[in-house]
């Protein structure tokens, strides 16, 4: 009867499951954070006392970028990070924003992270980004970093930058004085539409 071919199945199931082979999924949450170096050891001490590990490193002429994996049930660890270093990051620029422009009418702030982030709106008037094509990006990385291809590629794929949200592109796929050259174009606009009204000096 039914209850028999129930129990057959039962048990045919659980002899399966028993002979197979099973492997542990661990779902892992990411997180890229920008810290000032200033701030690096509360963020190392956040991310050590949450269990997590930093899987990646850029560095800029002011700061660090830090891409975070924690398990996914320690997620809250990421939040904590983000707590403790983006009122750090925004402190420290508006400080210096505050002294940069007693000296020169546009002050840049460098932070992929701003964009996406709510606590930076309303700290920049306009966004400026640079592009590059992949292939060209990855062999300057890792002449710059002495890094694997590989690990240059991964960390382009969690950047994910969303380039529509920018007023101006500047392409860096040519020689150094042809960047500049596009830098001088991009900031003479920028200073007519300064002159203009159209942005705060």
């Amino acid at each position: 009867g039914t209850g028999g071919l129930a129990i057959a199945y039962r048990t045919g199931a659980a002899l399966a499951l028993d002979a197979a082979t099973t492997e542990e999924q661990v779902l892992m949450a990411k997180l890229v954070v920008e810290s000032p170096y200033a701030d690096q050891d509360a963020v190392m001490r956040v991310v050590r006392e949450g269990g997590a590990d930093i899987i990646a490193r850029d560095y800029t002429a002011v700061s660090v970028m830090l891409t975070i994996s924690v398990r996914q049930k320690n997620a809250d660890v990421l939040r904590e990070v983000e707590n403790v270093v983006h009122p750090a990051v925004l402190e420290d620029f508006e400080q210096w924003r505050e002294t940069a422009l007693t000296r020169t009418g546009i002050v840049c702030m460098e932070s992929a992270i701003a964009l996406d982030k709510p606590i930076f709106r309303g700290s920049y008037d306009l966004v400026v980004m640079v592009d590059a094509p992949e292939q060209l990006r990855i062999e300057r990385a890792c002449r710059r970093d002495e890094a694997d291809p590989e690990a240059i590629m991964a960390r382009i794929r969690q950047q994910e930058i969303d380039f529509s949200k920018a007023d101006y592109i500047i392409e860096n796929n040519d020689s150094l004085s042809s960047l500049k050259a596009s830098v001088s174009s991009v900031f003479e606009k920028i200073k007519a539409e300064m002159e203009n009204g159209k942005l705060h000096n």
